[in-house]
């Protein structure tokens, strides 16, 4: 196995340990870091050095995941609101269409009814 290979298994095998520990509940993040950074150096697979580069790396994903799942709420937040807001504006243009077109009807209903009445009147 590759140092690179064996740098990207501790790597997984570091998340791994730090979402187990948060997952549980029992600890922040950076307490659930120290706990499986304490782990890795017990078990000695890593260097100091290593354990470090791979803190870093680690923090820094767990960083940028984080701006990530912000930015995708904020934008699902907007998506909402806009599809509530054309949604909203669409149901009201139709209803506002037959409504229009009810009064555009009882108008020429209307007309019709007193040109009746006035046919009548002369006969």
């Amino acid at each position: 196995m590759s140092l690179r290979e064996e740098l990207q298994d501790s790597y997984r095998d570091l998340l791994d340990r730090i979402r187990y520990t948060v997952d549980s509940g029992k600890t922040s993040l950076e307490d659930a870091w120290e706990s499986a950074r304490d782990e890795l150096e017990r078990i000695g697979e890593l260097t100091e050095d290593e354990l470090d580069e791979l803190g870093q790396h680690v923090k820094e994903d767990l960083h940028e995941a984080a701006l990530q799942a912000q930015e995708l709420r904020e934008g699902l937040r907007d998506f909402v609101e806009f599809e509530r807001g054309y949604i909203g504006a669409d149901i009201k243009d139709k209803l506002l269409q037959i409504a229009d077109r009810t009064t555009l009807d009882m108008a020429v209903l209307q007309a019709e009814l007193e040109e009746r009445r006035k046919q009548r009147g002369q006969a």
